[in-house]
């Protein structure tokens, strides 16, 4: 891939329906709390502000931007579609930019004057309703909560009562083996390993032992299980396909069945035998966007887990997922120093 551009004191990035936005500090080197002095929609090499107000947070939510301001110290929540701004509500409320799992709107929160944290869900006509307690998924009319080591519980929208709840540690085991021979050499029980998907009806749980189990979302009964490597694993959804970045390793699973579709082993790819893929990645259209650290960003056909190009940079990047957006052919990388490096992609593009 081409490098075309570089943005300098860029805050935060994401895909919206319009394009590629982030938000950039005017003054970077001005001590002020919120994150950025703008929003701004980027075509390529070409930057337009389309918010003019310093913002703490901001994403996609609804074919427009929800973002949050600090005028004041005193946060407002805001709604921009692209042609005019909206004020949803004076009062303070604060929602995690970097979230997807509550279908059909967001969840929001704040605190109470003695401190006491609140939470609410807002959906997209922007009805925000109180809940009475915290649930880290909605899947339509179900809120989940759920514990590393112990159970999955579904409530009910609207009532708030128990629909169904299930014990994760009856999915297999989390089995140690000696490298060598593969005897087993200890047994415990199973944990959450990462924050489960969501799929239809489906609610897709990545378990420490390597293990995925779908649960039906009605009835908390398990569909499939698919049994993999004890690798700690990052996961992704992308349509009906759930993708595994093991760091050595990458597999494609099908979120019908459970079935294993494709898997590349890297040491077997002379282009990147020595890659370790580390934090969160990218599946995006027709690519799979991988980096390790410091800064070497690996670029797969998604449909083929060939290697589309290599890429060293000299820079460092974060743990985050929201570090990396790919669209219209176009890579785009903000680093821990907020650059925000745009690659175009080349007929021939590996690079060595």
């Amino acid at each position: 891939m081409k490098h075309i551009s570089t943005v300098k004191n860029v805050s935060l990035i994401n895909l919206s329906d319009r394009g590629v936005i982030c938000s950039i500090k005017k003054n970077p080197e001005k001590k002020i709390i919120s994150d950025g002095d703008g929003i701004y929609l980027i075509n390529d090499k070409n930057i337009q502000e389309i918010v003019n107000e310093k913002i703490t947070v901001f994403k996609p939510f609804n074919k427009g931007i929800l973002y949050n301001t600090m005028p004041e110290m005193e946060t407002q929540l805001k709604f921009y579609d692209f042609n005019k701004i909206i004020t949803l509500t004076e009062d303070p409320y604060y929602f995690d930019p970097l979230s997807n799992r509550y279908s059909g709107g967001i969840l929001l929160s704040n605190f109470d004057k003695e401190g006491k944290e609140h939470y609410y869900f807002m959906d997209y006509e922007f009805n925000i309703k109180e809940l009475p307690d915290f649930y880290q998924i909605k899947i339509k009319d179900k809120y989940i909560q759920y514990s590393k080591k112990g159970s999955i519980k579904a409530f009910q929208d609207k009532t708030f009562s128990i629909v169904w709840q299930t014990d994760i540690r009856q999915f297999g085991k989390y089995i140690f083996r000696d490298r060598k021979t593969g005897e087993i050499l200890a047994e415990r029980d199973n944990e959450i390993q990462h924050a489960p998907l969501a799929y239809n009806n489906l609610l897709i749980v990545p378990l420490i032992g390597g293990q995925l189990v779908a649960l039906d979302i009605e009835t908390g009964e398990k569909v499939w299980m698919y049994e993999g490597e004890r690798i700690f694993g990052r996961y992704e959804l992308y349509e009906n396909r759930i993708y595994r970045n093991s760091g050595n390793s990458i597999q494609e699973i099908s979120v019908d069945n459970g079935k294993l579709i494709k898997d590349k082993k890297f040491k077997d790819d002379p282009l990147i035998s020595n890659y370790n893929a580390t934090g969160e990645f990218l599946v995006n259209r027709n690519v799979i966007v991988l980096k390790d650290s410091p800064a070497k960003i690996v670029v797969l056909n998604r449909e083929t887990f060939e290697v589309m190009d290599y890429i060293k940079m000299d820079a460092r990047l974060g743990s985050l997922k929201n570090n990396l957006v790919w669209h219209n052919n176009h890579l785009y990388v903000l680093d821990i120093s907020n650059n925000l490096y745009i690659f175009e992609k080349e007929e021939n593009n590996i690079q060595t």
